[in-house]
């Protein structure tokens, strides 16, 4: 299993208008309400995996190699060679004083 994670907000970029998104004051007057309201909200746990698909049973290791993309050690890559071949856009920069 494939599991993605949206880390970088509060707010899931898939429920955010990319029209708020190109200047800050925009994003945080136009998404302030559903920024606040989330907030407070806990997490859902994150779902369990059955014993037989881990990745140290047989049947992980089959679906590992399956997988169309190389498996990664994050402890064991340049992480700013990552994030090159990765195709973020450095030029956004960090929104100070906005939580999440």
């Amino acid at each position: 299993p494939v599991l993605t994670v949206d880390t970088s907000c509060i707010l899931p970029a898939l429920l955010t208008s990319p029209k708020f998104c190109d200047r800050a004051y925009k994003f945080r007057k136009n998404t302030q309400a559903r920024r606040k309201e989330r907030l407070g909200k806990m997490y859902p746990e994150p779902p369990e995996l059955k014993q037989v698909l881990r990745h140290d049973g047989v049947e992980g290791r089959k679906m590992m190699e399956a997988l169309p993309f190389e498996n990664l050690n994050l402890s064991e890559v340049d992480t700013a060679e990552l994030v090159d071949r990765s195709g973020v856009d450095k030029g956004v920069r960090a929104v100070r004083n906005t939580r999440g």
